[in-house]
């Protein structure tokens, strides 16, 4: 049968599983700890017993990356003409804890249209020349959310 233990957080009991190891040695782990924190007030007892054994201060790994999966564009397609800015709000980013919500954006032609990032999850879209191209929305994080919209800029009609 194996030894049943105590494990403290400072003064306080806490939650652990314990596995009955080889050797007479029982792991013990505890969950709910936070990622990429320093613990240093650890210790475990023998259960019902007062005298513990101190922990060595340890850090827990940093959390994993959570990808980017999809996002959402306020129009499916835009069209104007030569000189005209259009603005394009990103939002809808799935899932909602995705760790990096960084969003590249470019065109297939920047003689055509040219896109650039606001920094608050719009975009403006300015029509350059004449012609269709289409704008690029891909998650930075590599998690494979991607979005591309078409562009259809004309001249301006002869004033």
């Amino acid at each position: 049968m194996a030894n049943k233990f105590d494990v403290y957080n400072d003064d306080t009991i806490v939650e652990h599983v314990e596995n009955e190891g080889t050797d007479g040695f029982t792991d013990l782990v505890v969950s709910d700890l936070t990622p990429d924190t320093t613990y240093d007030k650890f210790s475990v007892a023998y259960s019902g017993e007062t005298a513990r054994t101190t922990i060595p201060s340890f850090t827990t790994a940093k959390a994993a990356a959570v990808l980017m999966t999809s996002f959402s564009l306020d129009k499916t397609a835009i069209t104007g003409k030569v000189g005209d800015v259009v603005k394009v709000t990103l939002s809808g980013i799935l899932p909602d804890n995705t760790t990096n919500k960084i969003v590249n954006i470019g065109t297939s032609d920047a003689t055509i249209a040219t896109a650039v990032d606001n920094g608050d999850g719009t975009y403006n879209v300015t029509f350059v020349k004449d012609g269709t191209t289409a704008v690029h929305w891909v998650a930075a994080d590599g998690g494979g959310a991607k979005a591309d919209l078409p562009v259809t800029v004309s001249e301006p009609a002869a004033g």
